[in-house]
């Protein structure tokens, strides 16, 4: 990447490397969203990006989502539905618990 000035001089700016696994899936997770390379992974092969069947970067590109937002709400509402009832069962339980132990006495 080549930085031009104002003053038309120009400099060697920065480079951003990619890397690439033969078995990305054995990768070894760090917390957050780093991995290690492992045994099974296999070395990393780095270069530039677009080179060597590594992954181009576009500037100042949006990342579209592809999560349906319907779905993913429907299903939010039937867990805690689900949660909901589940816990009326257990305040049950215990009311009655409670009841044989109020009999027993």
């Amino acid at each position: 990447m080549s930085l031009n000035y104002d003053n038309g001089e120009s400099s060697v700016g920065f480079q951003l490397a990619l890397a690439r696994f033969n078995a990305p899936q054995n990768l070894q997770t760090v917390e957050g969203s780093a991995f290690l390379a492992t045994g099974n992974s296999g070395a990393a092969l780095v270069g530039k990006p677009g080179e060597s069947g590594l992954g181009k970067l576009t500037g100042s590109a949006v990342e579209s989502s592809n999560v349906d937002i319907g779905k993913e709400f429907t299903d939010l509402i039937t867990t805690q539905r689900a949660y909901s009832a589940n816990a009326k069962v257990l305040t049950t339980v215990d009311e009655m618990l409670q009841e044989i132990l109020n009999v027993k006495r």
